[in-house]
């Protein structure tokens, strides 16, 4: 066989690949994985889960609650860093900074934001910028500060604003960038687990959900 008709073959075999093979095998992965094409939340999971109990049973049911709770329990960290965060704002220049601010910041150059919210990166920018980098001890995060109702990204859009506009001391900037680092890790952590939780959604559990 000459090189040209080796070459010609190979070109047929990847012709048919791309246009026949591969797009019959990602429909059957995706098949096998239960269909899942929809974007489903971690609380659809846990509601689901704990309003059918017998959905699942033994060692799958209790293997896949506890990755669920897992991530449960991560964003419940991330809300209390952002309870702390609101906290050491001072009050009055939260509320201008409420007025003031519109939409979602810019994401942060030299970062993956696609790993955590936008706001969180563009709020340390903010910090950085106009108290350079000095990390504070870790902050207690406080019971109950009546912020709970309003969105997550609002309150980190007003929080960076309110840096911005000079409104905080070196001790504040400094518990500030803590609670700030300390966000951003967990929400690395919770978007890789949330990803590979969605890898892993038992069928059942995800026709329960899209048939609701």
């Amino acid at each position: 066989m000459s090189a040209m008709t080796r070459l010609g073959l190979a070109a047929t075999v990847l012709v048919g690949w791309f246009t026949w093979a591969s797009p019959k095998l990602a429909t059957s992965m995706r098949s096998q994985r239960g269909g899942h094409t929809r974007n489903i939340s971690t609380s659809q999971m846990l509601d689901t889960m704990q309003g059918n109990t017998s959905l699942l049973n033994g060692e799958e049911r209790t293997s896949f609650m506890t990755a669920v709770e897992e991530v449960v329990a991560l964003q419940e960290e991330e809300e209390a860093l952002v309870t702390l965060i609101w906290s050491l704002l001072p009050e009055e220049a939260r509320m201008e900074a409420l007025e003031i601010s519109s939409g979602p910041p810019m994401p942060s150059k030299g970062r993956n934001n696609r790993m955590f919210e936008p706001e969180t990166a563009s709020l340390l920018d903010a910090l950085i910028q106009t108290h350079g980098y000095t990390r504070g001890a870790p902050s207690d995060i406080p019971s109950n500060e009546g912020s709970g109702r309003m969105p997550r990204n609002v309150r980190l859009g007003a929080a960076r604003q309110v840096v911005l506009n000079g409104h905080l001391n070196s001790e504040q900037a400094a518990a500030a960038i803590d609670a700030v680092m300390r966000l951003s890790a967990i929400q690395d952590q919770r978007v890789l687990q949330e990803r590979r939780l969605m890898m892993q959604i038992p069928p059942a559990v995800h026709r329960a959900i899209t048939s609701e």
